[in-house]
């Protein structure tokens, strides 16, 4: 007996090789050109390998495993050579969401399952189901992860009266957000950390630290510092 078997193209997205706006990549070498600075240079720095800086400057991501590693090494590399700002790290950001292709997935649906369940076919198609599951979940936590609100964490300073003119702002946040301190933009290193001196005057401060993410989402934590007059 000859069961037959329908065949459906069913879509599920996945992520296939990027590539970021070109301008991006050349603002990147000129200012490192500026600088007097080879990749070497730059990699030794940043601690980012020099196929990886090259690639961004060249537009080609595929040297990257996934989006993430392409989105981190961009902006820390981008703050290295002082041309960090939310323009382009949004451009940058919208070129890594905007090129992915729908990609057709075959899943074969027998008539009769009880027949099906003995055939290789079954198999194949489990097997794609599953794999199609996994790519939608990590679209999921990668979306999720694009639109929640940036870590940010608070160190110092712990006291609320502080006697100095100055004092140390420091905490960690998300490699990828922009941090500032009262406006100012305040470097993060390759596991988060972040640390910038503000100076104070006599009476209330209040000192105000917030992380940008990609997204534009902004997390804030304020604080209220009193040097007393002496």
């Amino acid at each position: 007996m000859v069961v037959e078997t329908r065949s459906e193209i069913k879509p599920a997205q996945r992520p296939t090789k990027t590539r970021p706006d070109t301008k991006v990549g050349l603002l990147l070498a000129s200012a490192r050109r500026r600088g007097n600075l080879s990749l070497e240079d730059a990699s030794r720095d940043i601690k980012i390998p020099v196929r990886h800086l090259q690639g961004i400057e060249e537009g080609n991501l595929a040297v990257f495993p996934a989006e993430v590693y392409a989105r981190g090494a961009f902006t820390k590399y981008a703050s290295y050579l002082g041309v960090l700002n939310r323009a382009n790290q949004r451009a940058f950001q919208r070129v890594l969401t905007g090129a992915r292709e729908y990609v057709p997935l075959r899943m074969h649906t027998p008539q009769s399952w009880w027949v099906a369940f003995f055939t290789p076919r079954w198999i194949i198609a489990g097997a794609i189901a599953l794999a199609a599951a996994a790519v939608g979940s990590y679209v999921l936590w990668q979306v999720s992860a694009f639109v929640a609100l940036p870590e940010l964490q608070l160190a110092q300073p712990v006291a609320g009266v502080i006697t100095n003119s100055q004092v140390t702002v420091s905490g960690r946040a998300d490699t990828a957000a922009v941090v500032e301190v009262n406006g100012q933009q305040a470097v993060v290193d390759a596991s988060g950390r972040f640390s910038t001196e503000l100076g104070l005057h006599t009476g209330i401060n209040v000192i105000q630290v917030t992380a940008t993410n990609a997204a534009g989402r902004v997390r804030t934590i304020q604080k209220d510092i009193l040097v007393p007059p002496l």
